[in-house]
C-alpha cells in the first residue's frame, strides 16, 4: 500500500477528496454556508468547474476538480495577524 506524503509530520489533509467534487462538497470543504457562494467563485473565474453532463443533456452537471480546489486555496491570501 502506497503511503501518503506527509507535511510537517502529518498526513496531507486532502487525502479524502474525490477526483471531482460536487458543489455542496466544495462548500463544505471551504466552510461556506451556501452553494451560491461556490457558484459566485466559479462565475468570477476564481474556481474552475467542469460540466460532466452527458451528450445531449439539457442541464449542466457541474463538478469541481480537486486540483482546482487546491489551486484556489493556494491562491487565497495568507493571514499573518488574525
Amino acid at each position: 500500500m502506497k503511503s501518503s506524503p506527509k507535511v510537517d509530520g502529518r498526513q496531507q489533509q486532502d487525502d479524502h477528496l474525490p477526483l471531482l467534487l460536487t458543489i455542496p462538497q466544495v462548500a463544505k470543504e471551504l466552510g461556506l454556508k451556501s452553494r451560491d457562494a461556490v457558484y459566485d467563485r466559479i462565475r468570477s473565474g476564481q474556481l474552475r468547474a467542469v460540466d460532466v453532463a452527458g451528450p445531449g443533456s439539457t442541464r449542466t452537471l457541474l463538478r469541481v476538480p480537486a486540483d482546482s480546489l487546491r489551486d484556489y486555496i493556494r491562491a487565497c491570501p495568507e493571514v499573518h495577524n488574525p
